[in-house]
Formats: C-alpha cells, sequence, structure tokens
C-alpha cells in the first residue's frame, strides 16, 4: 500500500488475521525504519486548511510536518488502514478523521499529558480516495507512486491498497487502541468496508525481530530527517507500509555471517 501523507497546522502531532504469526511492519520516510513493530493478532498526504475540508488545501509555504513523519519512536505504534465502501461520502469521512485531534485530547486530556502518555499521530490518504476529491481540494504537485504485487520463491510482497492511513505513536498501548476504537465509530454508519489496525512496541531498543540491529543508516537529526522525508514540491511525505512475517526457525537455523549478507530485498526474491 502507499499513501500520500501531508501536513496540516490542525493535526497537532501527530488486523489482520495471522495466529500464531510474528510480523515486522517496515514505515518508510518517516525516520522508524530501525525500530521492529510486531504485529499483535487482531481483527480486522499534504492536509493543511480549507474551510470545507479542514484536512485539504494547498501546500505550505514552510516545513511543518505532522509529528509522526520525523519525530523520534515512542514505545508503541499504531499502523490504521481504512478502507472505505464505493458509495462512502468523501466529505463525511474527512470529517470523520478531523476529529483525530479532539480523541487524542479526551484520550489524554492536555492539562495533564506529558512525554510519558501523549500521542503523536499522523494522516495519509491513498491514491484511489484522493482522485475522489475535487480538483481545488488536492494539493498540487502530488505525484503517481503506483505498488504492483511482488512474488519471489520465499514469500509475496501484495498490493493491499487503502483509503486512510493513520499511524499514531505512544508510550502506552491501550491509548492507541482507544484512538482506533475512537477513530473507527466516528465514521458514518456503513462506510467502512474494512480496516486493518497493526500495533507494535520497539524490539531491544531498536532491533529488527531478527535481533539484528536495523536502521543505523537513518537520519539521526531532524534536519537531516526533513530533508530525507519531506518532498519540497508538496512540502509533504509520501509512506509505502510494508508488513513482514518472519519465519523465526529459519532465522534461528541460519548462521550470523549468512544473516550479514542478506538484504530485505534478498530474503524474498
Amino acid at each position: 500500500m502507499n499513501f500520500a501523507k501531508f501536513l496540516t497546522p490542525f493535526v497537532r502531532r501527530v488486523g489482520s488475521r495471522s495466529a500464531g504469526r510474528v510480523v515486522c511492519v517496515a514505515l518508510s520516510t518517516t525516520g522508524l525504519a530501525g525500530v521492529a513493530y510486531t504485529y499483535m493478532n487482531h481483527t480486522p498526504t499534504t492536509f493543511l486548511s480549507n474551510h470545507a475540508f479542514p484536512l485539504l488545501a494547498q501546500c505550505a509555504a514552510k516545513v511543518d510536518p505532522q509529528g509522526s513523519v520525523i519525530s523520534d519512536t515512542k514505545n508503541h505504534a499504531l499502523f490504521l488502514t481504512i478502507h472505505l465502501k464505493p458509495g462512502a461520502s468523501t466529505q463525511a469521512c474527512l470529517k470523520a478523521v478531523g476529529q483525530l485531534q479532539q480523541h487524542v485530547d479526551t484520550i489524554c486530556p492536555p492539562s495533564m499529558r506529558d512525554e510519558s502518555d501523549e500521542i503523536w499521530f499522523g494522516v495519509g490518504f491513498g491514491p484511489e480516495f484522493l482522485d475522489r476529491l475535487k480538483s481545488n481540494a488536492k494539493p498540487s504537485g502530488l505525484a503517481p507512486y503506483p505498488y504492483r504485487r511482488r512474488s519471489g520463491p520465499l514469500g509475496d510482497l501484495p498490493s493491499t491498497g487503502g483509503d486512510i492511513f493513520i499511524h499514531a505513536k505512544c508510550h502506552e498501548r491501550g491509548k492507541l487502541f482507544e484512538l482506533c476504537q475512537a477513530v473507527i465509530h466516528s465514521f458514518p454508519a456503513g462506510s467502512i468496508d474494512k480496516f486493518e489496525d497493526i500495533y507494535g512496541w520497539v524490539y531491544r531498543g531498536g532491533r529488527d525481530l531478527s535481533g539484528f540491529i536495523d536502521g543505523t543508516e537513518n537520519p539521526a537529526d531532524e534536519d537531516d530527517r526533513i530533508k530525507a522525508a519531506i518532498d519540497p514540491k508538496t512540502k509533504g511525505s509520501y509512506v509505502v507500509a510494508q508488513r513482514w512475517i518472519h519465519k523465526h526457525d529459519v532465522i534461528r537455523a541460519t548462521k550470523v555471517s549468512r544473516h550479514l549478507t542478506i538484504t530485505a530485498y534478498a530474503s524474498i526474491f
């Protein structure tokens, strides 16, 4: 799946079923690739101000990304992908997304929260959802990034799609679950076809689930993250969310010297 992920002054900072499997999620362009996020078995973009669409408008004149794009990690994360029904009202669904800050303020009251329990979040829209918007409501400068299904001898990289993507971070997983429930129930009745909420945590100080240290080449400071993640044309960012299923029996049977020569791409193809 790929999403355009954008900027907004309104957005502060911003499962799938697979019993017995351990899954890692990598989120590109957000500075989080070095963090291992594990899938918990569960059921199943430049935003700026516009009076009609509070989450949509033209690009900002300065770099002011959603908090989830260039910020550091927190102990837990939510990756929520929402698939809308074909007849769902675009404007009504946008208004539902526009309530995100209200949900966060309810779960973590501004007068009481601190770094230990605050929620950072960001929102992205899928290309098909963006195509349903009026041309004057869409940010300019967006480039298409179609994703095609890829298959190899050891696995597949499917294209799962999605209309709305919400990425949130917090040191408390329970607050992220509460946020997910609030978001889903704020959409108009019958508008959601399905959704996938994947939860993750930082593993062994940021290691991959295989135990290897990952993400050492990721930009370390904010200026470098901005250069890597923010599109100078749109002042926004694009995100590709991936869910990796680890075969731990294979990992344990592979010598460390061999691990050091394997990339994520080579592990499938």
